[in-house]
């Protein structure tokens, strides 16, 4: 077996690479669950906009005028 013999150099780069990757992996997974949350609430207010929609035909339909 080899012996690896890492500088101090070596080290701190190597540690400043995997802090950097660390940081970007939690920045964007953040990043994709605030993106998720909107999808989210966008499809939830397209919902509600079809459900009004087909109640207000619904009720033209059965002339329904105080609805």
């Amino acid at each position: 077996m080899r012996n690896l013999n890492f500088s101090v150099k070596t080290l701190a780069i190597s540690a400043g690479a995997f802090l950097v990757l660390s940081f970007g992996s939690i920045f964007m997974q953040n990043s994709l669950n605030i993106k998720a949350q909107k999808m989210t609430t966008l499809s939830s207010g397209v919902g509600t906009c079809f459900t009004r929609i087909n109640q207000s035909f619904t009720a033209l339909m059965i002339q329904d005028f105080s609805s």
